[in-house]
């Protein structure tokens, strides 16, 4: 893997060892013999144009890759094919150089050719101009640590042209940047989640996209107002103590921002933070002193998911997003009443991904692919107690004919997923969100132009269960910085297609409709006619998952 270091970087040599493509990359013969490439790639260059040292270690942000690290290389000219890919075959001690000796593979002279790393073994079918880059789930671990960012989200790019004599040399250019984070910590705690937010909630960095690995470009296909680092092993043991964290991000505008570090007790620090452009090859050092919010102890973390107190009679707190959702305005994962594998909408316009990906669980809703029945309606296994919908020996309780009213542990994808105290919300339970939220439709939610409900925190009793719709105005006591989250619509899954008509949001519960075991209890949510508990659809149908925690 990528080693993420503190020292002068020293050009490293690699080595060409098997490939996967038959097309530009040919055995070696005595006129195209190759006797070294390397590969070279510059230090990150702090934001004040300088190379003065991190002060805690006395140097640079240089990587070094390891022995066995791959390139991806794809054949641009004379024509342009499928990619290959290209291994170090011996490292020095230091693990920042090796030779290539001619054996094996080499590169065609006179030819023209892009690398990129981290190698990623996609279909051929990919293209150069579309290697995907992800920047979610980056997570520290441990104080200083800039491993993650080596291992996993240091993407970078070369474009070289084959000399007719001579070495060949691909020098690396990098995507991302690198935010260092140098936080004086007002407490003795353990530390669970960093988040960078935009102060007007604008979708401003780009979450997942697609490389361009000649010009370096990036296309989001994933924009949020947020962008985390998860934490492991991070604690501070007194007052004032500085913690260091590395995040990685791809080239932005910030616009003003909002630090956000939450302790493992769920309490949350902020500080604000000044507009950054972010530029690529660059690190940015970012000071602060996160205090307490007094205001905002509604939010907190339950197993690294962040949640809010709606200050419902029963304590029940909310998630901010859906099951495999990456931020609040995702459609997320779908998934069949019951089941724990599903259908991930995030990765739709990348069909091509979904071998290598694993989200491509599920590629169709009906009875006949339904967990709990045998292939029709009238055959269900689990979750029975009627004997004119399942087989005898499949009833829940033969003696009383009822069914089990809500899903067990194993059966809830929350509790599965997401684990901790998560688990789905019964019938009641969105019937509670309904009665005691101040509910306001927006068509634009974080500037993201996403159709939804803003559920807020009620400030008073006459606020519950109030439902203002899009030809209405909300109170101006209300506004993004009050404790809400957000239901985005959905729509749902049958057979193979997105319904999406009417423009609703479809969101299971954990309860059968027992009194028609086919089907199950679910929150509906569409412009005008508000939230609707009272919601039931047949089990095989695909919806979204919002958890709930205790």
């Amino acid at each position: 893997m990528n080693k993420c270091k503190y020292w002068v970087f020293v050009a490293a040599l690699f080595a060409i060892s098997s490939c996967n493509s038959e097309y530009d990359v040919q055995q070696n013969t005595e006129n195209t013999a190759i006797d070294k490439v390397s590969l070279s790639v510059d230090d990150y260059v702090f934001d004040d144009d300088t190379r003065t040292a991190l002060e805690y270690t006395g140097s640079k942000i240089s990587f070094a890759w390891s022995e066995d690290e791959v390139i991806g290389i794809f054949p641009i000219k004379p024509t342009t094919n499928a990619q290959a890919y290209q291994r170090l075959e011996r490292k020095e001690e230091s693990g920042t150089s090796s030779t290539f000796d001619g054996a094996g593979w080499a590169l065609m002279r006179g030819h023209t050719y892009a690398a990129y790393y981290p190698y990623q073994n996609l279909l051929n079918s990919v293209s150069y101009e579309s290697i995907p880059v992800n920047m979610n789930e980056q997570r520290q671990n441990g104080n200083s640590n800039i491993q993650h960012i080596g291992d996993k989200y240091d993407y970078m790019y070369a474009v070289c042209d084959v000399p007719a004599t001579g070495n060949v040399n691909f020098r690396f250019n990098h995507v991302a940047s690198i935010a260092v984070l140098q936080l004086t910590m007002p407490k003795a705690a353990t530390w669970r989640m960093l988040t960078l937010v935009n102060s007007e909630s604008k979708s401003v960095f780009v979450r997942k996209g697609n490389m361009n690995v000649v010009t370096g470009e990036v296309t989001a296909t994933v924009k949020a107002p947020d962008i985390q680092l998860a934490l492991d092993n991070i604690k501070t043991t007194a007052a004032d103590e500085v913690l260091t964290l590395f995040m990685s991000v791809l080239p932005t505008t910030t616009g003003d921002m909002l630090l956000t570090v939450t302790d493992d007790e769920g309490v949350v620090y902020t500080a604000s933070v000044s507009t950054y452009s972010f530029e690529a090859g660059k690190a940015y050092r970012i000071k602060a002193s996160p205090v307490v919010v007094e205001n905002n102890s509604y939010m907190g973390l339950n197993n690294g998911y962040e949640y809010v107190d709606l200050g419902l009679k029963s304590g029940l707190k909310w998630a901010t997003m859906n099951i495999g959702a990456v931020t609040a305005v995702d459609r997320g994962t779908y998934f069949a009443w019951g089941e724990t594998e599903g259908y991930d909408e995030m990765d739709e316009s990348n069909l091509m991904n979904y071998t290598t990906t694993g989200n491509y669980t599920k590629t169709q809703f009906s009875w006949a692919t339904y967990k709990f029945c045998m292939g029709y309606e009238n055959s269900l296994t689990k979750y029975c107690g009627d004997y004119d919908c399942g087989y005898n020996e499949y009833i829940d309780d033969e003696e009383n004919e009822s069914a089990i009213e809500v899903l067990e542990a194993i059966d809830d994808v929350a509790t599965m997923r997401w684990q901790g105290t998560w688990r789905m919300p019964t019938h009641k339970e969105f019937q509670e969100l309904v009665n005691e939220c101040y509910w306001v439709w927006t068509d634009e939610y974080m500037d993201d132009f996403v159709s939804g409900y803003i559920v807020y925190r009620a400030k008073n009793s006459a606020d519950k269960g109030v439902v203002v719709s899009s030809n209405k105005t909300p109170s101006s006591a209300y506004t993004m910085a009050d404790s809400h989250i957000f239901l985005p619509i959905t729509y749902c899954r049958n057979g193979k297609s997105l319904r999406t008509l009417p423009a609703r949001g479809c969101y299971w519960s954990s309860s059968l409709n027992n009194s028609f075991c086919n089907a199950a209890w679910a929150l509906s949510i569409i412009d005008g006619d508000g939230p609707e508990a009272n919601y039931s659809m047949y089990r095989y149908y695909g919806f979204s998952v919002r958890p709930v925690c205790e």
